[in-house]
């Protein structure tokens, strides 16, 4: 069991020093709790096929959303996430029942592009 739990702790660390090499690379950024907060957004649930979709499709409507992501509350749980660290911007659109759209800030294709260097690892 020793073994065992030092080859995952070996691979979690290059994991971790995967993850802040390709970080670092995408954002110029060398903080560390900068980087634990991007990490933590990126991890909650939802987070990875907004910003695909996203980056994908430039805008999309909040149900649109919901319908990739299979839950309303996990989506606006993400989207509150990445609004606050200013990954999405929401826009209120000026036609009938006034739905919400949201697009990907410049720092959210940034973080498109680490999730998308991630699932290469």
């Amino acid at each position: 069991m020793q073994t065992l739990y030092f080859v995952c702790s070996a691979s979690a660390t290059y994991l971790l020093l995967a993850l802040a090499i390709v970080f670092v690379r995408l954002f110029g950024y060398t903080c560390a709790p900068f980087f634990m907060d991007m990490i933590s957004i990126i991890a909650l649930s939802g987070t990875a096929k907004i910003l695909g979709a996203l980056k994908s499709k430039g805008k999309m409507r909040y149900s649109e959303l919901v319908d990739i992501v299979g839950f309303a509350t996990t989506t606006t749980r993400a989207l509150k996430a990445m609004e606050e660290a200013k990954l999405v911007t929401k826009q209120v659109v000026n036609e009938p029942y006034r739905p919400v759209v949201y697009s990907l800030t410049e720092k959210g294709r940034k973080a498109g592009e680490l999730v998308t260097e991630l699932e290469k690892l």
